[in-house]
């Protein structure tokens, strides 16, 4: 038989099971010879199998896979092609596939629930965001455009590298700057490696903290008739606290 299939062959990485390489072609001088393909060798002849006359990588690639075809990313096989009629004659190939590359998407392993307590400073950070990127790319970290309510408060929010940060101090739980409810803020983050773009919708909460003083509503001038009862009541006290959910109580200090 004499190859008609070229012996540099090419496919990418992240390839289906059994996925076809190339389609073998050998072909025979005598008529009615009938050609059969074998693999014989090869460094790399454990990844290949041939089914209906071609040459297939019986399992999926990965160029990131340490050490993959000797790790020149370059697959070596022998196929030996034999005729019906004169086996003794065979014709062998030895094939060389070239695993290309596929720029595959990072990915965002920060949760998307994240929390800050009140009173923060200008550019405080909320979280440093953690991601990857099967090639090893680069990572750049971004608020970007969502359907308007992913990122309703993308405006009170920045980066600084991978940290995403509240752009303005002071935020006050008692008087919440958040489209959302109960002190959440809505933000659409992105990590790119310059040709995948990932997203992420975040959940921002601001924490309450105890820090406003309780304000005296109750006089402090009273007055009480003599004669009065044992434990006559006075007042009744009444002061009040900002922060939400601050029960106050009452205490004798001095006198």
């Amino acid at each position: 038989p004499t190859w008609v299939t070229a012996a540099a062959q090419a496919i990418n990485e992240n390839n289906a099971a059994n996925a076809i390489v190339v389609a073998l072609n050998a072909t025979d001088a005598d008529t009615g010879d009938a050609v059969t393909y074998s693999i014989t060798g090869g460094a790399d002849a454990a990844r290949f199998n041939i089914n209906a006359g071609n040459l297939r990588l019986t399992a999926p690639t990965d160029r990131e896979e340490v050490g993959l075809c000797g790790g020149d990313f370059v697959c070596e096989v022998e196929v030996t092609a034999t005729d019906t009629l004169d086996a003794d004659n065979p014709a062998v190939r030895t094939f060389l596939v070239t695993i290309g590359n596929v720029n595959e998407a990072p990915s965002i392993s920060t949760g998307a629930a994240q929390s800050i307590a009140e009173g923060n400073g200008a550019n405080a950070t909320v979280v440093t965001l953690a991601g990857s990127d099967p090639d090893g790319d680069a990572l750049t970290w971004s608020l970007v455009l969502g359907d308007g309510v992913n990122d309703a408060d993308n405006g009170s929010f920045n980066f600084g590298g991978a940290a995403l940060r509240v752009t303005a101090a002071g935020y006050d739980f008692e008087t919440p700057g958040c489209a959302g409810p109960d002190n959440t803020c809505q933000v659409l983050v992105q990590v790119t490696d310059g040709v995948n773009p990932v997203t992420l919708a975040m959940t921002i909460s601001f924490t309450n903290l105890d820090d406003n003083e309780p304000t005296w509503v109750t006089a402090a001038a009273q007055a009480i008739n003599e004669n009065n009862a044992a434990n006559a009541i006075v007042v009744a006290l009444n002061a009040t606290d900002a922060d939400t959910g601050d029960a106050v109580t009452y205490s004798i200090t001095g006198g």
